[in-house]
């Protein structure tokens, strides 16, 4: 039963893991690529505009990305039924990023408009803590704590690698080998266990 247990435990810190580091990966790209847009005259005229909405429009504004993706979803469960799980998981991740691009440049342009609205407010607020919760659980796990000294050695490895230009690049080739490490120490524990029992 106890090494079912750790099984299960270390096959859930595993996904979690990938799950918040894909967001990362996915959002660290993403804050780039706003950047990058900032640069486009046309945009910057664009989010102009958007900052003057009143918070009704802008609250419209925010949704229509999310709204827009719906039926991209849809179709990736219609792929994933069909049993063509590539096709759906490449639609899925061209959707998140994309959608997460437009979102993340509306949400620039409208977060101080949205924030007036007090239910958005208390629904942004709500989702941050559940979000940091979430993360604290997690990087208070022996796995997870085992992968944050890989990464910092790593860290430590590359420091004087890095380049101001390829700043970004770094981080991200960072954050995949440490899913890379985290997996390795989050299997090298139940190997051991196992064996004992």
């Amino acid at each position: 039963m106890k090494i079912r247990s750790r099984i299960l435990d270390g096959v859930l810190v595993v996904l979690a893991t990938l799950i918040i580091l894909f967001e990362e990966y996915v959002w660290a790209l993403v804050r780039l690529a706003v950047e990058h847009l900032g640069r486009f005259e046309l945009l910057r005229r664009a989010e102009a505009r958007i900052r003057r909405l009143p918070p009704w429009a802008a609250f419209a504004m925010f949704a229509a990305p999310a709204l827009c993706l719906l039926p991209v979803k849809l179709l990736t469960l219609v792929l994933l039924a069909q049993g063509r799980f590539l096709s759906a998981m490449l639609l899925f991740v061209c959707a998140k990023v994309l959608g997460g691009l437009v979102c993340a440049w509306i949400y620039k342009a409208t977060k101080d408009i949205l924030l007036t609205v007090p239910w958005f407010a208390w629904v942004s607020a709500k989702a941050v803590a559940l979000r940091n919760y979430a993360h604290d659980m997690l990087r208070n796990h022996p796995a997870w704590i085992a992968a944050a000294r890989h990464i910092k050695l790593l860290r430590e490895k590359i420091a004087g690698l890095r380049v101001s230009t390829a700043a970004g690049k770094s981080v991200l080739l960072l954050r995949g080998r440490a899913i890379l490490r985290l997996l390795r120490a989050a299997w090298k524990p139940e190997r051991k266990g196992s064996g004992e029992e």
